[in-house]
């Protein structure tokens, strides 16, 4: 933010905010006011601001803390905050994006995990606030600490992203395995020949299974599978051709979406699949696996623990199809690990399934 815009929530805050008894007073002598969205006494900065910060940070696609929300923070001389952590809901973790508008000198250290912050008027950081205990002296000068506070719930690792400058982009993506020329001749062909034939499923969805012996099925089909297995080098498993898990031709259209689930898992075997995408929608249908989401580029394929992690995509908001060829296997926890463990070949989560 520029010092100009500093200045203009800074007499916002004070002036017409806490002279004019809007703030809350909360524990340790803290003053605080909830953002919302459509309040007319919040600056429109406010907002921009936030937008900044989801745009340098990519959190477009992740959600909003529901209980604090953002919010106007104001501890004048006496206050403090307490040593503590903020609810997490389930495995998303609960993080804040903080801006500081005025800084007292010398004095009132804020801390996270015990190291002090920092903290300069105009910039922000990030707290891991459900993770890292944070607290802050007790303000002994003259001088308001007055931040603007942005909630955000977050997976682990977008926040390991976010905290170590490690970058996701790429996630699952494990490169292109369409040239251009390919891709179009297989759209061409769902668009031509497959679409009155898919099977309408849940949430408006469309399915057709690809067997080898459909002569519907585009012969380009099987070189591309081919290839995929070759690139990861796990060629023997085309042997299995005509066993479960089965593959498929998925197709998204305007107005549906993949519901959150998990596939069926065959213990000691778990299943995987690799999705080759050859259209996207330009908004909507994000996928998602695991609460992250995936760098899905049309001509590329990417691999999905689909019994162990969760999968879904958002609502396709456009007249244009997703659609996807997806190769499905069941394969022990090991060699998921193999397959999942390179960081250099399509970015994953960095949990193995084997002991």
């Amino acid at each position: 933010m520029t010092e100009e815009e500093r200045l203009s929530l800074l007499k916002w805050a004070e002036k017409d905010m806490r002279d004019r008894g809007k703030l809350t007073i909360i524990g340790n002598k803290r003053e605080h006011y909830i953002l919302n969205e459509g309040d007319p006494t919040v600056l429109p900065i406010i907002w921009d601001i936030r937008n900044r910060i989801i745009q340098r940070e990519g959190l477009s696609f992740y959600r909003r803390e529901p209980i604090l929300r953002d919010f106007l923070a104001y501890i004048p001389t006496g206050g403090y905050i307490h040593k503590h952590t903020d609810r997490n809901e389930k495995e998303l973790i609960h993080s804040r994006f903080n801006v500081f508008i005025q800084v007292p000198e010398n004095d009132m250290t804020t801390y996270y995990a015990n190291k002090k912050v920092d903290t300069k008027e105009c910039c922000y950081v990030l707290s891991r606030s459900g993770l890292d205990e944070h607290y802050t002296d007790i303000n002994k000068t003259e001088k308001a600490r007055v931040i603007i506070s942005y909630g955000f719930l977050l997976p682990f690792q977008k926040l390991q992203e976010l905290s170590f400058n490690i970058k996701l982009k790429g996630q699952y993506n494990r490169g292109n395995i369409l040239d251009e020329t390919e891709r179009l001749t297989l759209k061409n062909w769902v668009l031509t020949n497959m679409m009155e034939k898919a099977r309408a499923i849940d949430h408006n969805r469309f399915d057709y299974t690809m067997k080898k012996e459909d002569p519907d099925i585009h012969p380009l089909v099987w070189v591309i599978k081919e290839r995929l297995f070759k690139r990861e080098g796990i060629e023997e498993y085309l042997c299995v051709e005509g066993k479960w898990p089965r593959d498929f031709l998925g197709i998204v259209p305007n107005g549906a979406n993949i519901p959150k689930h998990r596939d069926q898992d065959d213990p000691p075997l778990h299943q995987i699949r690799f999705n080759v995408f050859i259209q996207l929608p330009k908004e909507g249908c994000y996928t998602y696996y695991a609460n992250i989401q995936v760098d899905a580029v049309e001509g590329s394929y990417v691999l999905c623990r689909s019994s162990v992690d969760e999968h879904w995509t958002t609502v396709n908001q456009e007249s244009l199809e997703r659609i996807s060829l997806s190769f499905g296997l069941m394969l022990p926890a090991s060699k998921i690990d193999s397959l999942t463990s390179d960081t250099t070949k399509g970015t994953y989560l960095n949990y193995p399934l084997s002991k």
